[in-house]
C-alpha cells in the first residue's frame, strides 16, 4: 500500500530497528499532539477514539493500561500505554502512548514485552517535540524480563478464545496487571497474520470495539466483567461471549498443550510449528485444528492415520493449505523427513479422505515427473505400486503423470513381470505404443493394446506414424485394417514410409488394408521426392486391381518402374507390373496410353502365349478384355488382341498406331485378324 510504513527492517547484522509513534492527551479537548509521520485520513479517527480512556470512569487498579489492534492500511499494528491523567483540568483525561510496528517486524518479535521500555508518560506540560522523532528498538530477538504467565488463565484464555472465531473474552481481572503476561503470551504465539489480528485491551472500562465488534480479550474491573459481556454480546450479535476466568469444567488437552508452549520465553515446538504451517490465509479457528496435527506428529503417527486426521481437521480443500503443503507437498519442512516420497505419493493416491487434497496445490503431476529425474527406481516402483492400489483421482494424476514420463524400456522392466499393465500404460501414455518391443511383449493382450490406443482421439500425425511403425515391426499387422480406418491418410503415410525403408516389404494384410484408401496412396506415390523402385513394384500390387479408379491419374511413374523392371527384378514382379500398365492403357489413361501400350502389349501377349501370365497378373487386365464363347474363353491371347482393338476403337486411336507401337509384324498380323472379329474392326482395317 502506498501508506505502508517503510522502515529498514532488521538483519541478521543489526536487530535494531526504527518504529514511528503517537502521542495523544488533553489539548481543549482529546487529540492528537505529536506524531514522528502523519496519519492517513482513514485511521485519523479510529486511533483517536482508541487513545481516548476506555470507559466514563477510572477504576482503582486500571490507572494504566495496554492497547493493541491493526492498522491495516498502514500495514503496522498499534500497541498503545494509556495512562490516566489527574494532573489535566478536566476529569477524564488521559495521556497515550502509541507505537506503531511495521508488519515486518511483527514477524520477528519474540513478545510484546520488549516494547515495555519504550513507553513514555509525559507531565502535564508534555514533552514537547520528543514524540515526533521515530524510536529505535535496540534489539528484537529477544524479550526483556518476561513476567511467567498464570498457566491455567492461559489455558482457559486459549481454550475460549480459539473455540470460535467470533467469541469474545473477558477476564475479569483486579487490575490492567493481572493478566497482561498471558495476553502477551497467547500473542506471542499467534503467527504473524494472526497476531496483525489481535485486539486486547488490559483495562476496558466497557465494552471496547474494532470493526463494529468486541475486541478479542479485554480485562476488565471484576465489577464491570458482567455488564462489558452482555454488551459484547449485544455488539458481536453472537450467542455468547465469555468470562474466561469463572468458566467452570475442564480444559481440553489441546488448550493445555497450547499453554504449556505459549508460556515459554521463546515458545518450543508448537510455536514453531504453527509458524511453518500457517500463511496470510490462515485463520483463527484453524488454531484447535493445528494443534491437533501437531500432536499426531509428535505421536509418529503412521503416515495413513496422519493424511486423515489432516483431512478430517481441514476437510475443505482449501482450508489449511499451508499445513497441507508443509506436510504432504514438494517442498516440505514440518518434519515429515522421515516419509519417503514414494510413499507420500501413495498415501494421497490411496487415501479415501482425497477431496480434502488438490492436484495442483500439492505439485502431484510435477513431483511424479520429478521422480524420474532424482529416483528412477522409486519411480519403477510406485508405478507397479499404484497399478495394484485402488486410486483416488489424486493417484490417478499421479500415475497419469509418471506414465507420461516413462521411458518405454522402463515399461518392458514392469511389464516383464506383470503383463496386466500394459494396456493401461498404453492408455495413459500413447507414445509407449511406438516401441515393437512392447507390441511383442503384449502377447495375446494386443487387442487390448490397440483399443487402449484407438480410444485417443486426434493423436498427433507424427505419433501415428510411430505407431504403425511398431505394429509392422513387431509382426501385428493384423490391426492395420483398423489403423487405417481410425487414422486414414497418415496411416497409409506411415505403412507406405516404412515399406520404402524396408525395400518394399509389405504384407498381404497391408495391401489389401490399402486398397480402401486408394487416394491417400496415391497421393504418397506422386508427392515428395521420387519413390525407389522396391517401394513402387509393392505399390502396384496394391492399387492394380483397381486401375480403373486410378486410370486418370499421371501414369508416368508406372512407365519408369516397368522400365527399371526390364533388366532388374524377378519375372513375378514384370508380369505384374506389365500387366498392371496394359490394363491403364485399355483405360486411355494419360498422359500417353499409346506409350504404355508400346511398353507393355508384346510383353504381355508373349507371357500368355507361354503360360506365365500368372493368375494375379491376369485378373489385373483380365475387367478390361471381352469374354469370348465358352469353349474359347480361355484364350487369353485371343481376348488381349481384341481388348486392344476394342481400346484402339473406343478411344479414336489412330489406325496407323498399331503399326507404331507394336514392333512384331506376326503379333500385327494377329491383331488385324482379331479386329475382323470385333464389332466395328472392319473401320480400324479400311484406316490402316
Amino acid at each position: 500500500m502506498a501508506n505502508a510504513l517503510n522502515f529498514p527492517q532488521p538483519t541478521s547484522t543489526s536487530q535494531s530497528v526504527l518504529l514511528h509513534q503517537l502521542l495523544h492527551g488533553y489539548a481543549e479537548g482529546h487529540r492528537l499532539l505529536e506524531s514522528s509521520i502523519d496519519v492517513p485520513e482513514d485511521l485519523i479517527r479510529l486511533v483517536l477514539r482508541l487513545s481516548d480512556l476506555s470507559g466514563s470512569n477510572v477504576s482503582s487498579g486500571f490507572e494504566d493500561y495496554i492497547t493493541g489492534y491493526p492498522l491495516i492500511s498502514l500495514q503496522a499494528y498499534a500497541l498503545a500505554k494509556t495512562w490516566y491523567a489527574p494532573e489535566m483540568p478536566r476529569p477524564g483525561c488521559v495521556w497515550t502512548h502509541t507505537i506503531l510496528i511495521p508488519a515486518a517486524v511483527m514477524q520477528e518479535l519474540v513478545s510484546l514485552d520488549c516494547l515495555h521500555s519504550l513507553f513514555r508518560r509525559p507531565d502535564k506540560s508534555g514533552v514537547r517535540g520528543s514524540y515526533a522523532k521515530p524510536l529505535t528498538l535496540k534489539t528484537i530477538a529477544k524479550s526483556s524480563s518476561i513476567v511467567a504467565p498464570q498457566r491455567d488463565i492461559l489455558e482457559k484464555v486459549i481454550s475460549v478464545h480459539y473455540r470460535r472465531e467470533d467469541t469474545p473474552v473477558i477476564l475479569a481481572a483486579r487490575n490492567s496487571k493481572e493478566f497482561e503476561s498471558s495476553i502477551f503470551s497467547l500473542w506471542a504465539q499467534k503467527w504473524p497474520s494472526l497476531r496483525m489480528q489481535f485486539t486486547f485491551c488490559t483495562g476496558a472500562l466497557a465494552v471496547r470495539a474494532f470493526d463494529k465488534r468486541p475486541f478479542d480479550i479485554q480485562c476488565v474491573p471484576t465489577s464491570k466483567a458482567r455488564e462489558v459481556m452482555l454488551d459484547s454480546k449485544v455488539m458481536a450479535g453472537v450467542s455468547e461471549a465469555v468470562i474466561a476466568n469463572s468458566m467452570p469444567g475442564d480444559t481440553p488437552a489441546w488448550a493445555i498443550e497450547a499453554a504449556q508452549d505459549a508460556s515459554r520465553t521463546t515458545g518450543g515446538k508448537l510455536r514453531a510449528f504453527l509458524w511453518q504451517v500457517t500463511n496470510e490465509s490462515s485463520e483463527r479457528q484453524d488454531f484447535e485444528s493445528l494443534v491437533f496435527v501437531y500432536e499426531a506428529l509428535q505421536r509418529s503417527m503412521a503416515l495413513p492415520e496422519l493424511i486423515s486426521t489432516v483431512a478430517k481437521n481441514f476437510p475443505d480443500v482449501r482450508s489449511g493449505e499451508c499445513l497441507k503443503r508443509a506436510l504432504f507437498g514438494e517442498q516440505r519442512n514440518a518434519g515429515l523427513e522421515s516419509y519417503e516420497e514414494r510413499d507420500l505419493l501413495v498415501g494421497i493416491g490411496t487415501t479415501s479422505d482425497y477431496q480434502s487434497f488438490d492436484a495442483e496445490m500439492l505439485a502431484l503431476r510435477k513431483r511424479a515427473e520429478d521422480l524420474w529425474v532424482s529416483h528412477s527406481e522409486d519411480a519403477t516402483w510406485l508405478v507397479s505400486e499404484l497399478f495394484r492400489s485402488t486410486l483416488n483421482p489424486l493417484g490417478e494424476e499421479t500415475l497419469a503423470a509418471l506414465i507420461a514420463g516413462m521411458q518405454p524400456e522402463t515399461a518392458r522392466r514392469i511389464t516383464s513381470r506383470q503383463i496386466q499393465f500394459l494396456p493401461a500404460l498404453f492408455q495413459a501414455k500413447p507414445s509407449l505404443a511406438t516401441s515393437f518391443q512392447l507390441w511383442l511383449a503384449g502377447g495375446d493382450r494386443k487387442r487390448e493394446l490397440f483399443e487402449a490406443v484407438a480410444s485417443h482421439k486426434d493423436l498427433d500425425p507424427i505419433l501415428i506414424a510411430g505407431i504403425v511403425r511398431a505394429l509392422l515391426e513387431s509382426n501385428s499387422d493384423g490391426f492395420i485394417h483398423r489403423a487405417l480406418d481410425l487414422w486414414g491418410r497418415e496411416a497409409v503415410f506411415a505403412i507406405l514410409d516404412w515399406s520404402e525403408i524396408h525395400n518394399g516389404a509389405m504384407s498381404d494384410t497391408c495391401r489389401e488394408s490399402l486398397r480402401g484408401h486408394l487416394s491417400s496412396v496415391m497421393e504418397w506415390v506422386e508427392g515428395g521426392s521420387e519413390r525407389s523402385f522396391p517401394v513402387l513394384i509393392a505399390i502396384a500390387r496394391v492399387v492394380a486391381p483397381l486401375s480403373a479408379k486410378i486410370s486418370q491419374r499421371e501414369t508416368s511413374v508406372w512407365l519408369r518402374t516397368s522400365q527399371h523392371l526390364r533388366t532388374h527384378g524377378t519375372d513375378s514382379d514384370r508380369t505384374y507390373v506389365f500387366a498392371f500398365l496394359l490394363a491403364l492403357a485399355l483405360n486411355n489413361a494419360p498422359p500417353a496410353p499409346l506409350e504404355l501400350v508400346a511398353e507393355s502389349f508384346e510383353y504381355v501377349h508373349q507371357a500368355a502365349w507361354d503360360q506365365r501370365l500368372s493368375d494375379n497378373a491376369w485378373i489385373v487386365v483380365e475387367p478390361f478384355v471381352p469374354e469370348l464363347s465358352w469353349i474359347s474363353n480361355w484364350d487369353k491371347c485371343e481376348r488381349l488382341r481384341r481388348g486392344l482393338i476394342s481400346a484402339f476403337l473406343r478411344n479414336s486411336w489412330p489406325a496407323s498406331e498399331l503399326q507404331n507401337r507394336i514392333k512384331n509384324d506376326d503379333l500385327v498380323e494377329q491383331l488385324l485378324r482379331s479386329a475382323r472379329k470385333v464389332d466395328g474392326g472392319e473401320r480400324l482395317l479400311h484406316a490402316f
